[in-house]
């Protein structure tokens, strides 16, 4: 589900409060009913690929956090617990998706786990789909179309903080193909924190690398899990 209008219809139907939001070169632009969006969310969350005894799950966790492959495994009582690549999930998902890893794993029949932490807030977002648009959407309304396994708090998260984001790798992608090209390297060199690290990080990546009169959404960057 990386297509813009494919995530528009989808919340349209399901998720009738939810919107999407471009992040765009200059900052964030709420697609409709927004006038003015000051902060993106309470909490910008991230899905993470996993492999659970051979059957592929994703986590959803906050974006400032990791999964504790260790403390997954036990809480699960499974075998073996890893984070799944790209050939492991990509072939769940429709042609054409190119291994992004989704938000509503109940489109694809993947079982959601959600990190107790979430429960924490009342909306959350996540930068999702191939031109890295984001989703914004309330937190119950997630839970009831997706209908996770809710986790137990601290059972799946490492208590640190995830290191501050110091550099990214940056795409151009293709819009026929929506194959990613590697163009280059982003660096953090502010010792200040950006805010949300990873949206500043797109930002920038999109004035320094959009060509004059080319669509900066094809302008992507990798982040690790």
């Amino acid at each position: 589900m990386n297509d813009t209008h494919e995530i528009s219809r989808f919340l349209e139907k399901k998720i009738p409060h939810a919107y999407l939001i471009e992040t765009g070169c200059d900052g964030l632009h709420a697609e409709e009913g927004e006038d003015s969006l000051g902060v993106v969310c309470e909490c910008l969350a991230k899905s993470v690929p996993l492999a659970i005894d051979g059957r592929i799950c994703m986590a959803v966790i906050p974006a400032t956090k990791q999964v504790n492959l260790e403390r997954l495994r036990k809480y699960m009582g499974a075998a073996d617990v890893r984070l799944a690549t790209e050939a492991d999930y990509k072939p769940l998902l429709p042609p054409g998706e190119n291994g992004v890893v989704p938000i509503f794993g109940s489109w694809y029949g993947i079982q959601v786990l959600v990190a107790h932490e979430l429960m924490d807030y009342q909306e959350i977002s996540f930068i999702v789909g191939a031109s890295q648009i984001i989703v914004h959407i309330r937190l119950c309304d997630f839970l009831a179309v997706e209908k996770p396994y809710v986790c137990a708090r601290n059972a799946i998260l490492s208590d640190a903080q995830r290191t501050p984001i110091q550099s990214v790798l940056v795409y151009r992608l293709d819009e026929e193909t929506m194959e990613k090209q590697p163009v280059g390297m982003l660096v953090e060199r502010r010792k200040a924190d950006r805010g949300e690290r990873l949206l500043g990080m797109l930002r920038l990546a999109r004035k320094e690398f959009t060509e004059s009169g080319e669509n900066h959404s094809i302008i992507v960057i990798a982040d690790s899990p």
